[in-house]
């Protein structure tokens, strides 16, 4: 048996169904996944949304989305299928890797930063002058220094 690699389906199903009709049309996707050899690990239920532009003349639909693990080989089956399902407005399969899904967008930034023109590092010159910390008072005598130390001026 190939590899798995993780998918996620993201879809439009028409707005012209009932909800219950909506969550079928799901449960038949969710069935050709798993009849293919693939792995559900999430699904997002369809939800009623409104549509940047028009689709198929339509400004409303029906969003949800379908993370699994398949076989590569598989997956080509499954969105043919998919794109003639009847009330599928448009679909997209993307590969989804679990591990990155979990990491932060960003790390955190230090508390120094490099300065741009020197390359030094600037000193933390934030300082709290209340008890809840959530007013920052800026430590303009540590500024002064610095801006002196850029220019040469000692």
């Amino acid at each position: 048996m190939t590899d798995q690699r993780g998918y996620e389906l993201g879809y439009l199903i028409s707005p012209l169904l009932p909800e219950d009709a909506a969550l079928k049309v799901l449960e038949s996707m969710r069935a050709l996944i798993e009849s293919n050899g693939g792995l559900i690990e999430n699904t997002q239920s369809p939800k009623a949304i409104r549509l940047a532009y028009p689709i198929k003349k339509m400004g409303n639909a029906y969003f949800g989305a379908i993370q699994f693990m398949m076989s590569p080989v598989a997956i080509k089956e499954v969105t043919k299928n998919i794109a003639v399902t009847e009330h599928v407005l448009r679909h997209l399969v993307t590969e989804w890797n679990k591990q990155l899904a979990t990491r932060p967008i960003m790390p955190p930034m230090p508390r120094k930063a490099k300065d741009a023109v020197s390359g030094s590092t600037v000193p933390a010159v934030v300082e709290t002058t209340n008890k809840d910390a959530s007013a920052p008072r800026v430590d303009e005598a540590a500024i002064d220094k610095k801006l002196e130390e850029i220019l040469g001026e000692n």
